[in-house]
């Protein structure tokens, strides 16, 4: 989400120093936005956000988007206005992302192409071993960015019955109801930081995320959200472009595996990593 409070003089400091000359300009701007937002300097800085995304396009473009804007914000107040704008761009910056590093199509992966990300690990192996070895009846998985839902889709079609299947992502996308197990699927909406709305602590046997946790802005808090979902010795699935061991030894889990690799994407290979943690 946007920049803390206490960030501010910081991220505004850093915004001059980008733009010589024009800090002063800045921070014009934000005394402004503080001022109609009665002295919020959160959405203050909300508003400045949108009021520097503005001043970069033409009259034509400036016009759609307020329009759009204060609609939704006469509807939703203007800090959920400035969110739900914020969780579009996310969403449409995956779509961008995937098709910029042509790495398999994180948003629109089926089981198939998240099992080539996690690959050696297997996601289908994880949860079939996990039945096996814990003697369940039903397990309760989760995933984590379910993009347009083609991996919940494939899994509930591949385990039916035998598994709870459960995705959460920022925003309620229409593809959700377009896939063949939509109806046996609970999709829920919710940030990574807000995983307690998804479901009661200990509940979940997997949680897995196919490159959309991993930009968690607040990773040792998300992480912190999914141990407390997961049932003792439940498991975490999920692949990341970053090193994120020091961020993982904060919390309780254990690393039962740790991934890394080079995949074809823009500009050549990159390194992603994927990790399966246990909650000991």
């Amino acid at each position: 989400m946007p920049v803390r409070p206490e960030t501010i003089s910081r991220y505004l400091a850093e915004k001059g120093a980008k733009l010589p000359g024009r800090f002063p300009q800045a921070m014009k701007l934000f005394g402004n936005a503080k001022k109609r937002t009665k002295g919020d300097a959160e959405a203050a800085l909300w508003r400045f956000h949108l009021t520097s995304e503005l001043r970069g396009l033409n009259k034509e473009q400036r016009r759609k988007v307020l329009t759009a804007f204060n609609k939704s914000e006469t509807k939703h107040g203007f800090k959920s206005a400035y969110e739900r704008k914020f969780i579009a761009a996310v969403l449409k910056s995956g779509r961008r992302m995937d098709a910029a590093k042509r790495w398999g199509g994180s948003f629109e992966a089926g089981l198939k192409e998240t099992n080539a990300l996690f690959s050696p690990v297997d996601l289908t192996n994880i949860i079939s071993g996990h039945i096996s070895r814990h003697g369940l009846v039903k397990a309760s998985v989760l995933e984590i960015g379910p993009g347009i839902g083609n991996t919940a889709n494939d899994l509930r079609k591949y385990y039916g019955d035998y598994i709870d299947m459960t995705a959460v992502g920022l925003k309620r996308i229409p593809d959700w109801q377009k896939q063949s197990e939509a109806k046996h699927i609970t999709w829920k909406v919710a940030g990574s930081q807000n995983l307690k709305r998804v479901a009661k602590p200990g509940t979940l046997d997997i949680v897995y995320s196919n490159l959309g946790f991993a930009y968690s802005p607040k990773m040792v808090r998300a992480l912190e959200q999914v141990y407390k979902l997961l049932k003792k010795d439940g498991l975490f699935v999920f692949n990341s472009e970053r090193d994120l061991l020091a961020e993982i030894s904060t919390n309780g889990f254990a690393i039962v595996q740790y991934q890394p690799k080079m995949v074809l994407a823009e500009g050549g290979e990159r390194r992603i990593i994927t990790y399966v943690l246990r909650k000991a």
